[in-house]
């Protein structure tokens, strides 16, 4: 078979009547005159003067000075930076349709194909969407599916599930006419899935995966009322969840429904159950009317409640790094915890060695800092670990001034090895640009952990310091709602509770921390709660014997929980090896109840 008739073939194109496209491609796409020389195409050719021209009889280009010749597929993979014949004659014909074969797709559909077939589809169906069975030169034996978007077209292989798609091209959505729709549309991962939806009485469009990106942005105005019906698989369920948030955000109504029963998604289900994805999706439709903005605890049940706690067994597992604090709190859940202290007791650095050892977990950790540059925190993180692991421990403060040994590279060795999501940026953002940026770093992370250090330095627009506080504490809870993300803030403390054990008071020119953080919790010197300051006045001997404390190569701090609003309060006693920048539990752990 020569070239022309498997170009015919495989892509249903008159390779002929395509080359005769170079002159309009030269202009159009590369700004190249065909009538006058122009330079050397070759990337082996550095030609300082014009010296290739388009040659009409040959319909290809030709290099006078290196005699280097290309057609219009050789020319359009130099331009795109295309590799295959395959990819750059699927854009072409984007480009250029004229150049298909008549009624080629059908000459080439495979209506009742045993792989189709076992799928469950129909042939109305597959009509319907125009889809159909072909043989691939790279796919081998495939499914073409069209989405219905011009002539943009997918290819699935049957057997490897690899898939194909147009290079260079922006994915538009697939079956784009459900988005005029009055009556409620199916999401759906899988286009098999949601042909099968179809065939079932439903419309339904495909995200090909979880990424509904692109759905919302096709919206516009439109606001069609949407139900999700992810995989049941994790990503699934939280990719569902994040999609009703953000869609009802935009002021549009959607809600998860359950289309797979005890199967992994809708085609599975019309595969084994076809009647029972039938009816499924009867009572989605007939439930969607009741999209009421004040669900009963009922239909929360029956709808969320299973979801939601099965999201929240998975983040069961996220602990602190210290059992004492663990113990008492079971483990961080999603919501928004508060850690305030004087300056220099070492709230960043605790933060920073509990980032590590959350994300040493799996987490995924963002740590935004309006202070410390992602240098700083690596010199900590590998001088904390070189105390704990080498006998000749080297500290952050030597690294900063640009120490470096073989211990050194040691460390950092061993960190890369760890592969840990853990991202540290210095920030300047607003209240509004933090939001933004946690929800992006969230979209696509299972187990997500934000810490921002700290609360007084997001920009305000205000003069009182507590109400630019309470509006960023405002933003920030509305940015992370639904999210299932762990968001912790440092916090400072009021002067006037330098001296004093910590409490609510501690915080009150935070703003009303107090109301939106679900944990509030404080670092403080053990001493505070010694006699000595337990009494009125002696200041001079207070503020000595607190000097003292912060002298001590090993400080004695308390971690303190004043407020959980999921468990109980508490003290746990912890050993701050500051020039080293590493906390331990103490020796005596001290709990007890506030």
């Amino acid at each position: 078979m020569d070239y022309t008739a498997y170009v015919r073939e495989r892509f249903g194109a008159d390779l002929t009547r395509l080359k005769e496209h170079l002159p309009d491609f030269l202009s159009r796409e590369m700004g190249i005159s065909p009538n006058r020389k122009f330079h050397c195409l070759s990337p082996q050719h550095q030609d300082r003067h014009p010296s290739m021209s388009y040659y009409e009889a040959g319909q290809c280009v030709k290099c006078f000075s290196c005699g280097f010749t290309a057609d219009l597929l050789t020319v359009a993979k130099l331009h795109w930076g295309l590799t295959e014949d395959a990819d750059s004659i699927d854009r072409l014909l984007l480009l250029y349709p004229d150049c298909r074969v008549q009624n080629f797709r059908e000459s080439q559909k495979v209506w009742f194909s045993p792989y189709l077939q076992s799928r469950g589809l129909s042939e109305d169906t597959l009509k319907w969407a125009g889809a159909f069975e072909m043989m691939d030169g790279k796919l081998g034996r495939a499914v073409a599916l069209p989405y219905h978007q011009g002539q943009y077209m997918a290819y699935r292989s049957i057997e490897g599930k690899a898939f194909r798609k147009p290079s260079g091209l922006t994915e538009p959505v697939c079956f784009p006419e459900w988005l005029d729709s009055s009556e409620p549309v199916f999401l759906v991962e899988a286009y098999i899935c949601a042909l099968s939806v179809y065939q079932c009485g439903g419309k339904a469009i495909p995200c090909n995966g979880v990424g509904y990106r692109q759905v919302l942005d096709a919206l516009g105005e439109r606001r069609p009322t949407f139900l999700v019906a992810f995989d049941h698989d994790e990503r699934g369920e939280q990719a569902a969840k994040r999609f009703c948030e953000e869609y009802a955000e935009m002021g549009g109504k959607a809600r998860i429904v359950d289309l797979s029963g005890a199967y992994k998604d809708p085609n599975e289900r019309l595969m084994h159950d076809p009647e029972g994805l039938k009816q499924a999706v009867k009572q989605a439709l007939s439930g969607s009317a009741d999209l009421s903005p004040f669900p009963t605890l009922q239909q929360y049940l029956s709808r969320q409640f299973f979801t939601d706690l099965s999201a929240r067994a998975d983040r069961s597992g996220c602990l602190t790094g210290w059992d004492g604090i663990d113990r008492q709190l079971g483990g961080l859940t999603p919501g928004l915890y508060i850690l305030g202290g004087v300056p220099s007791v070492g709230k960043t650095t605790f933060l920073g060695q509990m980032a590590v050892h959350l994300a040493e977990q799996g987490g995924s950790v963002l740590f935004l800092s309006y202070e410390q540059s992602p240098f700083e925190f690596t010199c900590k993180a590998l001088a904390r670990m070189s105390y704990r692991t080498q006998q000749k421990p080297f500290v952050s403060r030597d690294l900063v001034h640009g120490f470096c040994d073989d211990r050194v590279r040691q460390m950092a060795q061993v960190y890369e090895q760890k592969m840990l999501d853990l991202c540290v940026l210095k920030v300047r953002d607003t209240a509004e640009q933090l939001g933004e940026r946690i929800r992006q770093f969230a979209a696509d992370r299972e187990h997500p952990v934000v810490v921002i250090d700290y609360l007084q330095f997001i920009p305000g627009t205000g003069s009182d310091p507590r109400l630019n506080n309470d509006r960023a504490l405002q933003i920030l809870s509305q940015a992370t709602a639904g999210l299932e993300v762990i968001l912790i803030l440092v916090s400072s403390f009021n002067r006037s509770s330098y001296l004093l054990p910590v409490g609510f008071e501690s915080f009150k020119e935070s703003g009303n921390v107090e109301y939106y953080a679900d944990g509030l919790w404080g670092l403080s010197y053990s001493i505070l709660s010694s006699s000595v300051f337990q009494k009125d006045g002696q200041l001079a001997e207070k503020q000595a014997a607190l000097a003292h404390a912060r002298e001590q190569a090993v400080r004695k701090l308390d971690f303190c929980c004043v407020k959980a609003r999921h468990g109980g309060l508490f003290t746990v006693g912890l050993d701050y090896y500051a020039a080293h920048d590493y906390f331990a539990e103490a020796t005596t752990v001290k709990r007890k109840r506030i």
